[in-house]
């Protein structure tokens, strides 16, 4: 929509003849189509993740992190438990928690410009635990409520906890970053 709506005021400018202002403006669409393009690629390399023979969710999820770290130079941290081990959890909820890792790591970049993520399981008595902190900007959860509908990501984040009997929880304030919870 972004792209549509850019290249549309561009050409208006350029038929009013302000080359200095079409060149700024086609520059600046060039980079936001470029940083689709880079978003676009990490998510369908992301997406051949699958539970088939041989897949483990750990190496998921450590590639993940590398593509990621590797891609945009953000810094990942993964902390795991001793002895927490691929059958801890089930595929689908592996799946599902992948999808939601992407979709953080996606957020702390694009909205919270973040220059760390951390990762963190802990086992809690028949549950485990995923914490996702990010060094961003942070921002307001009650603004973000209150727009109801217009955060897709944060909508599907949700929505996969609970395909998989899990919860979803997230805090930030302005300024400190961003933590969601998974269980």
């Amino acid at each position: 929509g972004y792209v549509s709506m850019q290249a549309q005021a561009t050409r208006k400018v350029a038929l009013d003849g302000d080359l200095a202002a079409t060149v700024t403006q086609l520059d600046r669409l060039a980079l936001v189509a470029q940083a689709a393009h880079d978003d676009l690629r990490f998510s369908i390399v992301s997406l051949l993740t699958d539970s088939g023979k041989g897949w483990s969710f750990f190496t998921a999820l450590q590639q993940l992190l590398a593509a990621y770290r590797d891609r945009y130079g953000i810094e990942t941290r993964l902390t795991l438990p001793d002895g927490l081990t691929d059958s801890a959890i089930e595929d689908d909820a592996a799946i599902q928690l992948i999808r939601v890792v992407q979709e953080a790591l996606t957020n702390a970049r694009a909205h919270g410009q973040a220059r760390c993520v951390q990762l963190v399981f802990d086992r809690l008595p028949g549950q485990i635990e995923l914490t996702i902190r990010d060094d961003g900007v942070g921002f307001d959860p009650e603004q973000v409520q209150a727009a109801g509908g217009q955060h897709f990501g944060l909508d599907s984040m949700r929505s996969r906890m609970a395909q998989v009997g899990g919860s979803f929880a997230i805090g930030s304030r302005p300024g400190s970053g961003t933590q969601v919870t998974l269980t």
